[in-house]
């Protein structure tokens, strides 16, 4: 699943699809990815032309996170599908076998590796945001806004899928694997709260400096 040369139209075809993936983990990702390339141009407007002395810190290094994250965020977005798609075909060949299912959890982890990023990457692209709020161009504050309204939604998108998908530890490796269940969903819940803050907290600036 090629999504960096894909387009959109035929991404949402994907989506709409009577077929499991790409499904909402994707969705999330790319919800992120659209916010990193949003606050990327928000940055290339705002970057100073006129003045060599201008402290211009900020808005290049928002931008390089930005356009990073840009692009992880479609990686991301693939290896969801991908780690899914994986997991059901082992899943359908353990049932034939009659194997472990301890034998999906590598399989399973990859399925949960990939929202647990996307918050992570979400809550970078909204710190460099943030960062920029002060410096950006008035007239892309909207703009900026929305990235950042882009970015908090996709780590919320995110817990979704840890809600839905982590229980499969637990069916594969009993208490074990539902006491890390639930560390990794408290977890995610504190990080997409910080998240929600920082976008609140975004949409402030973005007010005061319009």
């Amino acid at each position: 699943m090629d999504l960096q040369n894909q387009q959109l139209g035929d991404l949402l075809d994907s989506i709409a699809a009577r077929k499991p993936s790409p499904g909402g983990g994707a969705v999330a990702s790319v919800a992120a990815a659209l916010a990193g390339a949003l606050g990327q141009m928000v940055a290339a407007y705002s970057a100073p032309t006129s003045d060599p002395a201008s402290d211009d810190s900020a808005i290049r290094d928002g931008m390089a996170c930005l356009e990073s994250g840009r692009r992880s965020a479609l990686e991301l977005a693939a290896e969801d599908a991908r780690a899914y798609d994986e997991y059901s075909n082992l899943k359908k060949a353990i049932k034939e076998s009659g194997g472990s299912k301890t034998d999906l959890v590598p399989t399973i982890r990859r399925i949960i590796d990939a929202p647990n990023r996307s918050i992570s990457l979400s809550l970078e692209m909204l710190e460099a945001c943030a960062s920029m709020a002060p410096h950006a161009n008035r007239w892309l504050l909207s703009d900026l806004a929305i990235a950042a309204e882009m970015a908090a939604a996709a780590a919320r998108s995110s817990v979704w899928n840890l809600r839905v998908n982590t229980p499969l530890l637990a069916e594969a490796l009993g208490a074990e694997g539902e006491d890390e269940a639930t560390s990794m969903l408290e977890r995610a819940d504190r990080e997409v709260e910080r998240a929600q803050g920082m976008c609140e907290e975004i949409s402030r600036m973005c007010l005061a400096h319009a």
